[in-house]
C-alpha cells in the first residue's frame, strides 16, 4: 500500500520525548508525516484509517542479526526463502533486518550474499531486507560454536571483495575473529567500503580486541557467546567492549544465552544507546517447531534458545516482541530503553538513525501497535502494512 496514506489513530504514541495518550500518526508516502493528539481530520481519497484501540505505538524493529525463521534460513539462498523469513518476522514487529549467513561452502555461501544483495532493491512482503550479516566465514575454528568449521576462513581481503561484490555492495556487517592473520588488515579495508565490522566466534584476548577496535572494528556480535570469558585478570574481549564507549555490543535477549542479570550489568555499563538486541534466530523462529534440520544436523528447540545434539547453542527460536518482552519481565531496563536498544540502536550501528530507529516527522514509516504483553497487531514497515492480526 505504497500509494495509500495511512493513519494510525487512538494509540498510545512513543515518540523519543513524550508517550501520547490517544494519539494519531500520518503516514504517506512511506514516511511519517504528522502527529498528534486527539482526532485527526482524515482526507477523502485513497485513505485508510486504522485504530490501534488503546495499544501502544511504537518503533519498529530492527534486527541487525538474524539468520531465518519461518521455517527458512537465509543460506538457503532463494528470493522465496528470504521473503519468508522477512515475513515471518514481521508479525513479531520487525520492519528491518539484516539477513546472517552461518558457515557453508563457497557455492551456497556466494549464491546467499548474491539473493540477499537482490533483495535489497525488492519488496519482500514482510521486514525491509538492508542487507547482508556476513558472520561466516572469518571466525576462529576453536570458537567456532555450532558453525561448520570445514566451511571457516582465513580473513582475505581478496575472498571479502569478492563477497563484497557479488552482493552488489550491501554487506552491512562483517563479523569476524580478529586475533586471526589477516585480520587487521580486513578490518580497516571494511571500515574504507563504510563496512561495519564485529567480532564474533574469536580468542581474542584484551589487547587484541583492544587492537582491532583501533583498527575500526566498532561492535561485538552476541556478546558473552562464542569469546573468551571475562574474569577478574582477563577481561577479554568482553571487558574491551564494555570500557570503550565508541562501540556498540549485541544481546540475544531469550533468557538463556545471557542470564538477565548479566544483561542489567551491559546495559549499566554501555547505556541503551550501545546495547542492540537481536534475535540470532534460525528456522524455528515464528513457528511452533521443536526440531529441524540444518545441513544435515537435527537440532532441537528448548524454550527460545536451540541447540546441536551435544548441546552446543545454536541460535534461537526468537522474536524481536519476545526479547523485548524478556527483557520487561526480568525487570532489566525500562520500556523506554528497551525500544530503544531494540530499534535506534541498531538503527545507530548501521548509520541510519536518520531515517529510522524512531516515531518522529520525517523519518521512515517503521512502527508496531502492541499491548502490554507485546502481542503484535499491526506491522508497517516504510509505509507498509505487512502484518495485520
Amino acid at each position: 500500500m505504497s500509494e495509500q496514506e495511512l493513519f494510525v489513530v487512538d494509540g498510545v504514541i512513543h515518540t523519543p520525548t513524550q508517550c501520547i495518550d490517544r494519539g494519531w500518526l500520518h503516514v504517506a508516502g512511506g514516511l511519517i508525516r504528522e502527529i498528534g493528539s486527539g482526532s485527526p481530520s482524515v482526507s477523502k481519497g485513497n485513505t485508510a484509517r486504522v485504530s490501534a484501540e488503546g495499544r501502544h505505538v511504537v518503533p519498529g524493529f530492527i534486527d541487525i542479526h538474524v539468520n531465518g525463521g519461518g521455517g527458512s534460513l537465509a543460506i538457503d539462498a532463494t528470493e522465496d526463502a528470504i521473503k519468508n523469513i522477512a515475513r515471518a518476522h514481521a508479525k513479531y514487529g520487525t520492519t528491518a533486518m539484516l539477513p546472517s549467513t552461518i558457515a557453508v561452502d563457497e557455492t551456497a555461501l556466494r549464491s546467499t550474499v548474491r539473493t540477499i544483495g537482490e533483495m535489497t532493491s525488492r519488496p519482500s512482503g514482510g521486514a525491509r531486507v538492508l542487507g547482508v550479516h556476513l558472520e561466516a566465514p572469518f571466525l576462529n575454528p576453536a570458537k567456532g560454536g555450532a558453525h561448520r568449521k570445514e566451511f571457516l576462513l582465513m580473513p582475505s581481503v581478496r575472498k571479502f571483495r569478492e563477497l563484497y561484490d557479488l552482493s552488489n555492495g550491501s554487506i552491512r556487517i562483517l563479523s569476524i575473529a580478529p586475533e586471526l592473520d589477516g585480520a587487521l588488515e580486513l578490518v580497516a579495508y571494511a571500515k574504507e567500503l563504510g563496512v561495519v565490522t564485529a567480532l564474533a566466534h574469536s580468542e581474542a584476548d584484551f589487547a587484541a580486541t583492544g587492537g582491532a577496535i583501533a583498527a575500526g572494528m566498532t561492535l561485538c556480535d552476541h556478546l558473552f557467546n562464542g569469546m573468551l570469558p571475562f574474569t577478574n585478570r582477563s577481561p577479554g574481549p568482553i571487558g574491551a567492549f564494555l570500557t570503550d564507549d565508541t562501540t556498540f555490543v549485541e544481546l540475544i535477549s531469550d533468557g538463556y544465552h545471557v542470564h538477565p542479570a548479566v544483561m542489567k550489568v551491559v546495559i549499566r555499563a554501555k547505556g541503551p544507546d550501545r546495547v542492540a538486541l537481536v534475535t540470532d534466530a534460525v528456522t524455528p523462529a515464528g513457528t511452533d517447531m521443536d526440531s529441524f534440520v540444518i545441513l544435515g544436523t537435527t537440532l532441537k528447540v528448548r524454550g527460545s534458545s536451540c541447540f546441536t545434539p551435544d548441546g552446543t547453542l545454536a541460535g534461537s527460536a526468537l522474536t524481536m516482541n519476545k526479547a523485548v518482552k524478556v527483557i520487561l519481565d526480568n525487570n532489566v531496563a525500562s520500556l523506554e530503553d528497551v525500544l530503544k536498544m531494540a530499534s535506534l540502536t541498531p538503527a545507530r550501528v548501521l548509520g541510519l538513525d536518520r531515517k529510522k530507529g524512531t516515531l518522529e516527522v520525517g523519518k521512515d514509516a517503521d512502527l508496531v501497535v502492541a499491548d502490554d504483553d507485546l502481542n503484535v497487531f499491526l506491522t508497517v514497515s516504510e509505509g507498509r502494512i505487512v502484518y495485520s492480526s
